[in-house]
């Protein structure tokens, strides 16, 4: 589920096992609608063969079938940031911006295999925090050039139930921000928390023992539906 403003969407997820897990949240979205907000769904894919492809390496998405997962996506006020990757084509981004455009300004990159949240977070306006194993700042896009760059570099392993962890040790650096001085960070790290105290955020450590097994953090698991202040542009 992706939020824009006032408005809902349903992905259209590029991953088949996914398909129909919008329909989880139905009894939400349904309350959401009869109080005002606006929900609407993405073009359902079909998810042929033809839409993967690989060339020998890595695998990605054809661009016969707008495709994206709401995790390719960086929210920055006025400004969206769009992750071409193999969870996200470049057709996902063309039927944001024709039906989106007119409100927000889209920049395509293509900083990381699949979702963002894991290299790229935006902690505050004028603050980002990077995964320093993937990227450095010269690789995050142009508008973010002139932001404060944090980097972090030490994750701690905190392992997974089953035979493969659904993410990478990288899940810690999936924070939530909750206001412009607030962060939470997965209790185990301990060096993250303290690099963000260093940097003048107020750190709350929080339990969250599975996120390699279910493959999110605290900001995968959660969707800021609500919200406070007006749409404003950062750049």
């Amino acid at each position: 589920m992706l939020v824009l403003g006032d408005t809902l969407i349903e992905a259209p997820m590029p991953s088949r096992s996914r398909y129909f897990e919008s329909q989880s949240f139905r009894n939400i979205t349904r309350r959401y609608f009869s109080k005002g907000e606006k929900w609407l769904s993405a073009p359902k894919p079909v998810l042929t063969s033809d839409s993967y492809l690989w060339d020998g390496t890595v695998p990605y998405l054809a661009e016969i079938e707008p495709l994206f997962d709401a995790a390719n996506i960086l929210r920055c006020g006025k400004d969206i940031f769009y992750n071409v990757s193999n969870s996200g084509n470049r057709a996902g981004l063309e039927w944001l911006e024709s039906m989106f455009g007119d409100k927000y300004n889209f920049h395509i990159m293509s900083v990381c295999a699949d979702h963002i949240g894991t290299t790229i977070q935006l902690l505050r306006p004028g603050v980002v925090l990077i995964n320093g194993g993937r990227i450095d700042a010269s690789d995050l896009p142009d508008q973010l050039q002139s932001w404060d760059v944090i980097t972090f570099n030490e994750p701690e392993d905190i392992g997974y139930a089953f035979d493969w962890g659904r993410a990478s040790v990288w899940i810690s650096m999936n924070v939530l921000s909750i206001d412009e001085k607030t962060v939470i960070v997965e209790k185990n790290q301990k060096r993250l928390a303290e690099l963000l105290s260093r940097r003048g955020f107020n750190v709350e450590l929080a339990r969250f023992r599975h996120g390699r097994t279910v493959g999110g953090g605290f900001h995968c698991c959660s969707l800021d539906v609500r919200r406070q202040g007006g749409l404003e542009s950062y750049f």
